[in-house]
């Protein structure tokens, strides 16, 4: 005889922890991301130097009431950098991946919404650019764009295109065989408001999850176009310049190199946390959608 209703929802409810407890990289995630973005939003506020002031006789100083991460080879508070070096990497990552997000989502969808030559076309175009590593391509851009900020953010967002359009593309595909695409096509519903009404909202969950992976990506790979000297030009303080600087000055002042590393390791692991926390909570969501 089959158990009672009652006996089988206890067995149910432990084959989905998470639905009855916490979700800890989302919650650790969404901790680290938020002191990183209140932090860096409020640089000008919490900083307690001007990032470009000098002072010759506080050079290379260590741990101290005045500079609680130091100075460095011109007296700068370490600090103060580190904060508005954090604002600028937030912007960069944030406007980059915008443009990845945009660009790869709008090719995507449009290679998904019916195979053929426009599909093949379109993602061959982007396995071309996927096939580059992704640093070579940065600093092969950059050389063209040239050096700066702009153009970083610009270089950095093509990078992620080819990303964001094969996944979009597999969530569109996931998408057109639902009944009431073949519905609306059927009923001669322009191709755009397809995309638009029906697409977008299905697939932007997913996307946001992406987005979310890759705002940690950006980061290093505007640190690490900073370290080359092909980002932010000093003296505009950045984590990637900051420990360009400091390697010559380990000895004396390590927290010079360790403070912006750390930093990039914490954002890096606090971004990829909480992106981890959304897709389970998304598979969480679809879970008790089959149950």
């Amino acid at each position: 005889m089959s158990e009672p209703a009652s006996e089988r929802r206890p067995s149910m409810a432990r084959s989905t922890p998470l639905g009855h407890g916490f979700n800890l990289p989302l919650i650790v995630g969404g901790l680290g991301v938020t002191i990183f973005v209140v932090a860096s939003l409020a640089a000008p506020v919490l900083a307690p130097f001007r990032p470009d002031k000098i002072d010759v006789l506080s050079r290379l100083q260590g741990i101290s009431a005045a500079h609680l991460l130091g100075t460095d080879e011109y007296g700068r508070d370490t600090l103060s950098r580190l904060l508005y070096g954090g604002r600028l990497s937030l912007i960069v990552a944030v406007i980059a991946v915008g443009i990845g997000l945009l660009g790869g989502g709008l090719v995507g969808m449009v290679a998904g919404y019916r195979p053929g030559r426009r599909d093949a076309l379109l993602m061959r175009s982007m396995d071309i650019l996927f096939s580059f590593p992704a640093i070579l391509l940065a600093i092969v851009m950059m050389a063209a764009l040239g050096t700066s900020v702009t153009n970083a953010m610009i270089a950095i967002g093509i990078i992620f295109i080819p990303g964001f359009a094969r996944y979009a593309r597999s969530l569109t595909r996931s998408v057109m065989v639902e009944q009431y695409i073949a519905y609306a096509r059927s009923t001669g519903v322009p191709f755009l408001r397809i995309l638009s009404r029906e697409v977008l909202p299905n697939i932007a969950p997913g996307m946001v999850v992406q987005a979310t992976v890759a705002v940690g990506y950006a980061i290093t790979l505007a640190a690490t176009l900073s370290f080359l000297g092909l980002g932010a030009q000093p003296p505009t303080p950045s984590w990637g310049n900051m420990i360009a600087a400091g390697r010559g000055f380990m000895a004396r002042a390590p927290l010079m190199v360790v403070a912006p590393a750390l930093a990039i390791l914490i954002a890096v692991l606090s971004t990829n946390l909480l992106g981890e926390g959304l897709q389970l909570r998304a598979d969480e969501r679809q879970s008790r959608g089959r149950v």
